[in-house]
């Protein structure tokens, strides 16, 4: 499995803006981040996405997540999801 290590881009930009997502017993919270992803042959520049630094409740012992998969409707505020990047 292949996770996400900021500590590993030389082009990975912390941001200021918080990410934390509620799941009734659990929580996962973080910052947002913006680095370049490449997935098979497309590359994104400065894709902005959420970085998960505490897991509380049923998260505790590890989570994993596959970014960008959320409806540009349900994404969080000024961020695109990876696939609709993808799709432009």
């Amino acid at each position: 499995m292949v996770s996400y290590d900021d500590k590993a881009s030389t082009q990975c930009e912390r941001t200021n803006q918080a990410a934390e997502i509620s799941f009734g017993i659990g929580k996962l919270s973080g910052h947002f981040f913006l680095d370049d992803v490449k997935i098979g042959g497309i590359q994104i520049k400065k894709q902005k996405f959420g970085n998960v630094e505490q897991q509380e409740g049923i998260f505790e012992g590890g989570f994993e997540a596959i970014i960008g998969m959320a409806y540009p409707a349900l994404a969080e505020e000024g961020v695109t999801p990876v696939f609709e990047n993808m799709m432009d």
